[in-house]
């Protein structure tokens, strides 16, 4: 198990070495490309407007994983009593 933990570790840490971080959208992205392949196309509006239904996304996922969490529980105490 641990050979496997420090082998993703080292894979994702090469990946990364390859890739560096958009100034613009802060997204990470190949070192050989001319531009980032998230916003480069797009105006400044437009990429404000994709990091802003970005973060809405990642919001919106964190708080259904609560909601997941407290009904796992809620269920676990539940069928837990009985």
């Amino acid at each position: 198990m641990l050979h496997w933990i420090t082998h993703r570790v080292r894979k994702t840490e090469e990946r990364r070495s390859n890739q560096q971080v958009c100034d613009r959208c802060k997204f990470l992205y190949d070192i050989s490309s001319e531009m980032c392949p998230h916003c480069g196309q797009l105006t400044d509006s437009e990429t404000l407007k994709m990091m802003k239904d970005y973060r809405s996304y990642r919001e919106g996922l964190g708080k259904g994983m609560l909601w997941l969490a407290l009904l796992i529980f809620f269920l676990m105490v539940i069928l837990n009593e009985t």
